[in-house]
């Protein structure tokens, strides 16, 4: 019995038979037959049991599947019907669709059968199964008596292929008498079901012709019936009234004009109480309308001063904070600037705090160095193999768990060679230098706090887009009078970096020069590799960037460097601000223009209030947002559960980019250009479609 398997995919057409490694419709291996060709006969006999065994074989496959013709039919009208509902119009009825599968498979093995049957002609110019051979046991193969060896396998091999098509074109022609029986079935099916359904319509609509005309002439009966009724009524009652109005005449004449005038005179009396109690009742309800008013307007006023008052309180003491603050930052970065050794920038990766450096030794220096260029090899291949934003961490920043709170560095900078993220010959770097514009780097560095509140370096691929590839490119000054090369960057405030020279400028000799004094190291910390992990789709953001490369002249030996400072969001600061009053539905407004701004309602909240971090801001936002009986309104129950998880909510799919599909936090005026970043009046809601419009139409 042949697997259902074999029945099911070739619909009924008989299989190859294996002959040495070689099955029907294979090409003979003509190098074996060469190899033996000093066998004599041989060849031919081995061409002859070939021809036996595909003949019986061909045999014993189509009476299996003639026995199996019905069940492999209904598996072929199965995935047909499939296909016909998917493609037909929506209301297409059953029968119909039935009617169309049957028609389509019919098509199908009409149009299978014409090249069955020319394939079967092609060894005699007519059907082999109608040719009779020399050789009964042959089945009908014929070939001349004198033939080489090699032509006789030829022919074999053309037997065998039309042998089978004939057998397949004899199984076809069953399919489609089967096919056409059941469309001549499924054609009356469908005519009788037109004549139900016409039978039951004429029917439907002959009662319903009945059940108007009854209706029409019991309403008609009941119109009469009425009008004769209402006619009498009306009739009985003017006799009534009538008689009533002679007998009341009669018997009241005198007196009536004496009662018509006392009560006239009641009325009159009447009416005029009735009008003054109205005109008291409404002074009264008027005052007291009044008085409830003017004293809800005071306890309103008295509340809403008490609310202004706090207000300005916290407002005012959360700006003295953050102004002292960022003062002490300002007066801290302004008298201490990033120091790094040249020997050590050259070597590789280097980190640097304000007025100090982070020692390291050879070892670990080597192994970031190692794990950098892993991180920047494994984010290309995986841009390269998948298309999508992924990011890589290659160290981490271990504070000392004996710093107080006040003793952590606020910022540090990361300095390595150009070469190790991108290859630099390509750009004349002195010249973007001077003019003071960008260079497009495949990837760049940015930084993240871990869980434990260890800062993470991150490896991340840009893409123009929700990554942009462009970063600042900034000459570096030779101080003669320090021995040192400067420079300063263009952020709100200004950060100053100095490098110890590899050279002495204007000296050719090679040795290195007696360097002033290094820069103290920083023993609060400490680098270590973190190789292995890269996360698809980051969580990073347009401002998460804050990098340059620095480009030194010609003749001091150092090569152009690329500095990364620690991501501002990482600060820890205290929410000021007093929002926006919101009408309306909150979030329209977040795809348009500026974006939507943080409500009043959420600033009275959320002001005053310290944070470690940008991230537990945001978080501490969406949990106001979603306690709030207004602003919740505007969300569904899926959004509502993220928020008060401390997650964004959704956005429409049109406002969507990539795997960016959350509301989110857009300063206003940059971090990089000294917005604050816990100011609530400097942060809008946006869209990530908006979001990075407006950062590109800010950048032309």
């Amino acid at each position: 019995m042949l697997e259902e398997k074999n029945i099911l995919v070739n619909r009924g057409i008989p299989r190859t038979p294996s002959l040495s490694n070689n099955g029907f419709g294979s090409n003979w291996d003509h190098s074996t037959i060469t190899i033996n060709a000093d066998l004599g006969r041989d060849g031919i006999d081995i061409a002859k049991d070939w021809v036996i065994e595909g003949n019986l074989y061909t045999e014993t496959t189509y009476k299996e599947n003639i026995k199996n013709i019905v069940r492999i039919t209904d598996t072929e009208l199965a995935n047909t019907k499939a296909y016909v509902r998917a493609t037909a119009k929506e209301g297409t009825d059953a029968l119909v669709l039935e009617l169309n599968a049957l028609g389509l498979l019919l098509s199908n093995i009409t149009t299978d059968h014409q090249k069955q049957r020319t394939t079967a002609n092609l060894f005699y110019g007519h059907d082999p199964l109608t040719h009779k051979g020399r050789d009964p046991y042959m089945k009908g193969f014929d070939v001349p008596f004198r033939i080489s060896e090699k032509d006789y396998i030829k022919a074999a091999e053309q037997w065998n292929a039309s042998y089978a098509a004939a057998y397949h074109a004899k199984f076809l022609a069953e399919q489609m008498k089967l096919l056409n029986a059941r469309i001549a079935t499924q054609n009356k099916t469908i005519a009788d079901a037109k004549a139900k359904a016409a039978a039951a319509q004429a029917k439907v609509q002959a009662e319903a012709k009945r059940v108007a005309e009854e209706r029409a002439r019991l309403e008609a009966e009941a119109q009469r019936k009425a009008a004769a009724e209402k006619a009498a009524a009306q009739a009985k009652a003017q006799a009534d009234a009538k008689r009533m109005a002679e007998e009341l005449a009669r018997k009241t004449a005198e007196a009536e004009a004496k009662r018509v005038a006392e009560e006239q005179a009641r009325l009159a009396v009447e009416e005029q109480l009735k009008v003054a109690a109205e005109a008291a009742a409404q002074a009264k309800a008027l005052a007291d309308k009044e008085r409830t008013a003017t004293i809800k307007a005071r306890k309103a006023a008295r509340a809403e001063a008490k609310r202004n008052a706090r207000r300005r309180r916290l407002a005012a003491k959360a700006a003295r904070l953050q102004a002292e603050t960022q003062t002490t930052r300002r007066t801290a970065t302004a008298a201490q600037a990033f120091r790094l050794s040249g020997s050590v920038a050259v070597a590789g990766p280097a980190f640097s705090v304000a007025g100090a450096s982070l020692a390291a030794n050879p070892t670990t220096t080597s192994a970031i160095t190692a794990a950098l260029r892993v991180a920047v090899t494994a984010i290309s291949e995986t841009i390269a193999a998948t298309a999508v934003p992924a990011v890589a961490g290659f160290a981490a920043l271990l504070y000392s768990p004996k710093l107080a709170n006040g003793e952590l560095p606020e910022r540090y900078a990361l300095s390595t060679p150009l070469s190790d993220l991108a290859p630099t010959q390509h750009h004349d770097l002195h010249a973007i230098a001077a003019a003071g514009g960008t260079v497009d780097l495949p990837v760049r560095l940015t930084s993240q706090a871990t869980a434990d509140g260890q800062s993470e370096i991150l490896v991340i691929n840009t893409d123009g887009v929700t990554h942009p590839s462009k970063v600042r490119v900034l000459p570096v000054t030779y101080n003669a009078q320090q021995n040192l090369y400067t420079a300063t960057t263009e952020d709100t405030p200004p950060r100053s970096l100095t490098w110890t020279p590899v050279v002495q400028p204007g000296n050719s000799s090679t040795a290195f020069p007696a360097e002033p004094p290094g820069p103290p190291a920083y023993t609060g910390a400490s680098v270590t590799p973190v190789v292995g992990r890269i996360d698809p789709f980051p969580e990073i953001s347009l401002n998460s960037f804050n990098d340059y490369v620095f480009v030194f002249p010609i003749d001091s030996g150092l090569p152009p460097l690329y500095v990364m400072f620690r991501d501002r969001r990482e600060d820890p600061g205290i929410a000021l601000g007093s929002g926006t009053p919101i009408s309306g539905v909150w979030t329209d407004a977040a795809s348009k223009g500026e974006g939507a701004p943080i409500p009043s309602q959420i600033a009275d909240q959320l002001r005053g209030k310290k944070f470690r971090r940008f991230r537990k801001f945001r978080e501490s936002f969406w949990k106001a947002a979603a306690g709030d009986p207004i602003l919740s309104q505007h969300f569904d129950r899926y959004n509502l559960g993220r928020m008060k998880r401390g997650l964004a909510a959704i956005v429409n799919k049109n406002e969507r980019i990539g795997r960016r599909y959350t509301y989110e936090l857009h300063h206003i005026k940059y971090i990089s250009h000294g917005g604050e970043i816990y100011d609530l009046d400097n942060i809008n809601l946006m869209t990530p479609k908006r979001h990075i419009e407006i950062h590109r139409e800010h950048k032309q």
